[in-house]
């Protein structure tokens, strides 16, 4: 039934993508220039999916406990280097919480700055999705795996969005 769910919710992302004018589209991810000539950016879209996907599969491996497709999607280094009882190590603490991070098919990625093409090839990616009560902090490695970008690095955690309620009340706290 989750699965399910999950595709239905990929499909409407899908179709709602497709159905919106291109000029909001252009508007949510800019488009970035890449750092290394033998190895492309991805488009804004791909690397919008790329972020969204990786993040769904990790929800995945957290609420059920089983990491094996996660690993398995990922880019061959990743493979060698993670085993599935490692990752279910590296993830247990978040995994205790669990919160389900499903919602992040309906936010669009904030970068922290340019996404950058490093000389050994990894594409690094850092930024939050706006979902609420908390927001998700994301920093991801990937590396091209034949003609995909490939998972090779991972980093994520759950932070308090700052409002500007909280903005105000500090600043009056430091006034007084």
């Amino acid at each position: 039934m989750y699965q399910f769910i999950r595709i239905f919710m990929i499909a409407g992302l899908l179709a709602f993508s497709l159905a919106a004018p291109s000029h909001a589209q252009k508007k949510t991810v800019p488009t970035w220039k890449t750092t290394t000539a033998t190895k492309s950016m991805p488009s804004d879209v791909d690397l919008n999916i790329m972020i969204r996907t990786t993040l769904l599969t990790l929800n995945d491996a957290n609420l059920t406990g089983n990491y094996s497709v996660l690993r398995d999607r990922a880019a061959p280094s990743f493979q060698k280097a993670n085993s599935v009882k490692k990752l279910s190590g590296m993830f247990k603490k978040m995994r205790s919480w669990k919160t389900d991070m499903s919602s992040v098919i309906y936010f669009h990625p904030k970068l922290a700055g340019k996404p950058e093409i490093t000389k050994d090839g990894q594409l690094t990616v850092k930024g939050i999705m706006s979902t609420r009560p908390k927001q998700i902090v994301f920093a991801m490695q990937f590396e091209k795996d034949k003609k995909r970008w490939a998972l090779s690095g991972i980093a994520v955690k759950f932070s308090t969005p700052k409002t500007a309620a909280a903005s105000k009340s500090k600043a009056t706290k430091k006034a007084n």
